[in-house]
């Protein structure tokens, strides 16, 4: 018994540390990582997320200019914006539909060199969220050498147009099926019914993103995971549209109830023996079960000290 227990000791070990081996480290990047610019010619950064074979959902954090003034900051077509960063605010938390495994485009800049000299982008606070747990990443900033202006050239600001684009609509949910489930109940597909669903639709259960499948502009599904229905309560359930426009839905409510203790008579055709306990239930029929033995017995006491009386 000794030797199995070791046995299997040492194949999980070794399973752990080939798991452990294959899983990449994430990398949450500016692009390009050098180049060098022209004091106030403005020039072409980005941030990209490369997930490294890891599921990536949720990216957060804030943007940090070093000799660097920000023209301009678009999110890449497709995400969802919970906070969209600008020049003025460059905090942004973006949520990335079906999530990602592969490298994914976030956030577009055009920037300037303030003086002559290194100048840096990076990300304080960035936080990088996988289907239901953080994922551990690394940071890289991007570092430029700005250089003076050939003498006799004035640097110009390039005209931004806006791309002529359609704008997704805010969808709207009216069903969820099913709405209810049980602790510690498998993982299953939600369906849900409503309007102006997108391809790109993103749903989120309980504020965490979940794999999404797009069936049309009326209907789409949801694979929700074991780990949603550890603990009971009410949930909620949500659909998100990406920019441009796009927004987040009105919420549906999903319950996931206690497990519960079910009591079957033998006469299966009687209604009156099919019935369901809660555990508290359970609890207080043995209480009172054992109440009225004690009184019971109680009873009899009495009146077998009441007939010696007699019989003296």
């Amino acid at each position: 018994m000794k030797k199995f227990l070791l046995a299997s000791l040492i194949v999980i070990g070794v399973l752990l540390i080939g798991q452990l081996a294959h899983a990449d480290t994430s990398t949450l990047l500016v692009s390009p990582a050098t180049s060098s610019a022209t004091v106030g010619v403005p020039f072409k950064v980005s941030v990209q997320a490369n997930a490294a074979g890891n599921k990536v959902c949720v990216v957060s954090g804030t943007l940090v200019f070093k000799n660097l003034s920000c023209q301009n900051i678009t999110i890449a077509n497709g995400l969802i914006a919970v906070t969209a960063p600008s020049c003025g605010s460059p905090s942004f938390t973006i949520g990335i539909p079906k999530c990602t495994t592969n490298v994914q485009n976030l956030i577009s800049l055009s920037v300037y060199g303030n003086g002559v000299g290194q100048a840096t982008l990076s990300i304080a606070g960035a936080k990088v969220i996988g289907a239901s747990t953080d994922v551990v990443f690394t940071s890289q900033a991007g570092t430029y050498n700005i250089v003076a202006a050939t003498p006799g050239t004035k640097p110009t600001k390039p005209v931004v147009t806006s791309p002529s684009t359609t704008n997704n609509p805010v969808p709207t949910i009216t069903a969820v099926y099913p709405n209810l489930k049980t602790v510690g109940d498998s993982d299953f597909v939600l369906t849900i019914e409503g309007t102006n669903f997108v391809e790109n639709s993103f749903v989120s259960f309980a504020g965490l993103t979940r794999e999404t499948t797009y069936v049309s502009s009326t209907k789409i599904t949801a694979k929700i995971i074991a780990f949603d229905l550890s603990a009971p309560g009410t949930f909620s359930v949500t659909v998100s549209n990406p920019l441009p426009g796009g927004g987040t839905s009105n919420i549906a409510e999903f319950r996931v109830n206690n497990k519960q203790v079910v009591v079957v008579g033998q006469q299966k055709s009687s209604s009156f023996f099919n019935f369901t306990l809660t555990q508290k239930d359970i609890l207080i029929i043995c209480f009172v079960v054992i109440f009225i033995l004690l009184v019971v017995i109680l009873i009899i006491g009495i009146y077998i000290l009441q007939l010696k009386r007699n019989t003296f």
